[in-house]
């Protein structure tokens, strides 16, 4: 059975440091790691600097656009090239500054999903800073997908993002 093991960032850069992971060279050939970043942090995010094949580095916020209550519109976003209208947004903060929040759009969920599948023979280690939303939604999704993966008991799913499960499954079907 396959390990997709989720961390939190702080464990995930001690569990690198530990193994002796420095560079994507070091990794053995059974290891995937996918890194999830925020948009406005994505230098300090991720251990390793670069991806090749076996290293996802991917950035978007932990938020859940408004179409997330509207299926509809998620099928309108599927089919539009511009999904920036969909999944990133702008607002006015309390200190009069511009907040921009770029959920997890169907791009990033191609990716994840054929990645995943690329490296169904692996290990997964994944992170994002809390390890509790965004990359726990990646976990669910393995889990509901992909029944011979086990995961951290040390870390159960327990609140993954919603929209990212969403989006990982709707990429699935309409690729494979």
């Amino acid at each position: 059975m396959k390990k997709f093991y989720c961390y939190p960032k702080y464990l995930f850069d001690m569990l690198m440091e530990k193994s002796g992971f420095f560079t994507p060279d070091d990794l053995p050939n059974n290891v995937a790691i996918i890194s999830i970043g925020a948009p406005w942090n994505e230098q300090e995010d991720h251990w390793f600097k670069t991806t090749n094949d076996r290293i996802l580095n991917i950035d978007f916020d932990d938020v859940s656009p408004t179409l997330w209550w509207n299926y509809d519109m998620y099928d309108d976003a599927m089919k539009d090239n511009d999904q920036s209208k969909y999944f990133d947004h702008s607002y006015v903060n309390s200190n009069g500054g511009i907040t921009e929040l770029h959920a997890f759009n169907y791009d990033q969920a191609r990716t994840i999903v054929k990645f995943i599948e690329d490296h169904k023979d692996c290990d997964f280690y994944i992170h994002c800073s809390a390890g509790i939303s965004r990359s726990q939604g990646v976990v669910r999704y393995v889990m509901d997908m992909y029944g011979d993966f086990k995961t951290n008991p040390d870390n159960p799913c327990t609140c993954p993002n919603v929209h990212v499960i969403i989006m990982l499954k709707r990429a699935y079907r309409e690729l494979y």
